[in-house]
Formats: C-alpha cells, sequence, structure tokens
C-alpha cells in the first residue's frame, strides 16, 4: 500500500501535478502562517494600545536631568596660598578648612592699624589735656591780674599819700600790665587750642581707625577659607604656592543632599502639568529603575527665553520651533539614599494625568 501511494505521488508528479498529500501540506502550513500572522497582529496591536494608552495618559519627556546647587568659593583677598587640605571630589562638611593663604602680611597690617587706632586715640587725649591745661593757665593768669590790679591801686593810694616812693607805684604799674598781657596770650591760647579740638571730627578719626583695624582683621580671617555646606569638592584649581587673587574661583562645592530633577516638557505639554503632580523618574544610570517625585514648580519662561543668547525671531529665515520649559521635580524623601546621583545624569520624566 506504502508503495502504491508512492507510486501515484510519483505519477502525479510525472504529468505535473501535486498529490492530494502535497495540497494537504501546503494548506496546512499556510493555515499555521496565517495563525502566527494573527497572533502578532493581536500582540503587536495589543501593545501599541496599551503604549498608547501610556503615552494618552502620561506626559513623557527624556530632556531632563540633575540639578543641584553649587557653592563657588573665591578668594577673598590677594595673596599667596600656603596650605591645600582638598582633593578633587573629596567630601567636606561645613566648617571645614579648606585652604589656608600666608597670613605674614595680614598680621603685619593688624599690628599696624592697632598702633594707628591707638597713636589717634593718644592723640584725642593729648589734645584735651591741652586744651584743659591751657584753660588752668587762663584762671591762673586772670586770678595773676586780679591781683596784680589790687597790689596797683594800692600802691597808687599810698603814692598820693605820699607813703610810698614812685617806684613801688611802678612797679606795680609794670605787673599789671605783664599780668594783663598773659592773660591775653593764655586767652588766645585757649582759642587755638579749642580750634583743634573737635568732638565730632574726634570721634569719626577713631571711627576711620577702627574700622581699618577691624578690616585688617577680618582680611586676616579670610586667609582661612572654610566650607560654606557639606558636599563634595569639584572644580578645584588651587595648588600651594599659587598666587590668587580677590574674586579668583578657588574650587567648587556640590552638597549632593539637596538634588532635584529638571525636565524640559514641550510648550505643547506644559499646560496639563500643575505643581504637586506626582512624577515617575528613570536615571540612566540606574536603568530599570524608577524612582518617585512631585512637580515642585514651572519656570516663569522658556529655557532660551532665559538662555545668555537668546533666539533673535524678527529675521526673515524665521523658522518656528517647539520651544520647552523647565519644570522642577523634587524627589520623594528616601528616594537617594547615600548620594547615589551626580549632577547633569539623564532621566526620563513621566506625569500620570490624574
Amino acid at each position: 500500500m506504502v508503495n502504491g501511494g508512492s507510486n501515484m505521488t510519483e505519477d502525479f508528479a510525472a504529468y505535473g501535478q501535486k498529490s492530494p498529500v502535497q495540497k494537504n501540506n501546503n494548506t496546512r502550513n499556510r493555515m499555521a502562517g496565517i495563525i502566527v500572522l494573527i497572533i502578532i497582529c493581536i500582540i503587536g496591536g495589543t501593545a501599541a494600545y496599551f503604549y498608547w494608552k501610556y503615552l494618552s495618559s502620561n506626559i513623557i519627556t527624556d530632556n531632563a536631568y540633575v540639578k543641584g546647587h553649587m557653592h563657588m568659593v573665591s578668594s577673598r583677598i590677594d595673596g599667596t596660598v600656603k596650605e591645600v587640605y582638598i582633593k578633587e571630589n573629596m567630601k567636606v562638611k561645613i566648617g571645614d578648612l579648606l585652604v589656608k593663604i600666608d597670613p605674614s602680611d595680614f598680621e603685619a597690617a593688624v599690628e599696624k592699624a592697632k598702633a594707628s587706632l591707638e597713636l589717634a586715640k593718644q592723640e584725642v587725649k593729648r589734645r584735651y589735656a591741652a586744651v584743659e591745661a591751657a584753660k588752668a593757665n587762663v584762671e591762673l593768669s586772670r586770678a595773676n591780674l586780679e591781683l596784680s590790679k589790687i597790689t596797683l591801686e594800692r600802691a597808687k593810694l599810698l603814692f598820693e599819700k605820699g607813703v610810698a616812693p614812685k617806684e613801688k607805684y611802678d612797679e606795680a604799674l609794670t605787673n599789671y600790665r605783664v599780668a594783663s598781657a598773659k592773660l591775653k596770650a593764655d586767652e588766645e591760647d585757649l582759642k587755638e587750642k579749642q580750634a583743634v579740638v573737635s568732638p565730632e571730627n574726634d570721634e569719626a578719626l577713631i571711627r576711620e581707625k577702627a574700622a581699618q583695624l577691624s578690616q585688617e582683621e577680618l582680611n586676616l580671617e579670610y586667609t582661612s577659607i572654610y566650607s560654606p555646606a557639606d558636599g563634595f569638592i569639584t572644580k578645584k584649581n588651587v595648588e600651594v604656592g599659587n598666587r590668587v587673587s580677590e574674586g579668583q574661583p578657588l574650587f567648587a562645592i556640590v552638597p549632593l543632599d539637596d538634588i532635584w530633577i529638571e525636565a524640559n516638557f514641550k510648550e505643547t505639554q506644559i499646560q496639563k502639568i500643575k505643581p504637586g503632580m506626582k512624577a515617575k523618574i528613570e536615571v540612566d544610570t540606574f536603568s530599570g529603575k524608577k524612582f518617585s517625585g512631585y512637580v515642585e514648580s514651572i519656570m516663569a519662561g522658556t529655557g532660551g527665553a532665559f538662555s545668555i543668547l537668546p533666539p533673535e525671531n524678527a529675521t526673515g529665515n524665521w523658522v518656528k520651533v517647539v520651544q520647552r520649559i523647565p519644570v522642577k521635580i523634587v524627589f520623594d524623601k528616601g528616594q537617594h539614599p547615600n548620594n547615589i546621583f551626580r549632577v547633569g545624569m539623564s532621566c526620563v520624566v513621566s506625569i500620570p494625568l490624574e
């Protein structure tokens, strides 16, 4: 029987026709292919449906990055770096001594300012002492003039009565004139010394010298540069022996415990976003892991509007481009333990529509 069937197939093949067995096999193959195609279409359609549903129920952007504060630390004085206690990427705490500038010149400046203040105080005291001495001289001269006047009147009376000789009268008269001249001289001297003394000017002088001392003491304090915050050292640009200038950046400190996401959404999406909405965050570094957060705020303008060189749209070659508006997204508590994120990491942010 088998041989007969085989012969029949060979006979059909000899005439260029397919046997019933071959036709059945081809039919089954076509049906299997159709079934597979249908299954693929169902799976693809289902996936497309759920993807469409996900997109329609979420606002998504991959134009998002981890952001954080950056404290630029600069020198507040001119000087030579004596000690550097930091390394790149080193973790520091607020108040740590990071850089020491040679304090020798500033210590000398403080001593000079102290001496200048003390001299100013002594000078003011000397002026007031001179005024008091001049007042005493005036009082003494006034008393001497009064005494010489009494003596002159007595000598004159005795001379007129013939009791005393004329020499006594002349001597008393000379003493009176001398005492009068002395009083005038002392009064002029008092005026000169009082003219030099001015409480307002003297106080201003003392304040000026005290301010100079305070500034020099402050400059001396500036020779020690301390950390303004907890964080990590970045952009280190200082070495021992460097000559630094006032305002020159030396390094930056990035506190990784206070970071957020800046997600740049299209302007066509922004109307659906409100502060307080939940957000899901995928950081490229941690592929497959999702973090949670919420929308804290929305910038008051597009990113381009606040750039250093904003776009110039009043030109003949203007092309409309969809603008993006930065949205600040803050992580929920406990989402970044041990400071696992780094500023600048790329993210994908999705905001479910409630």
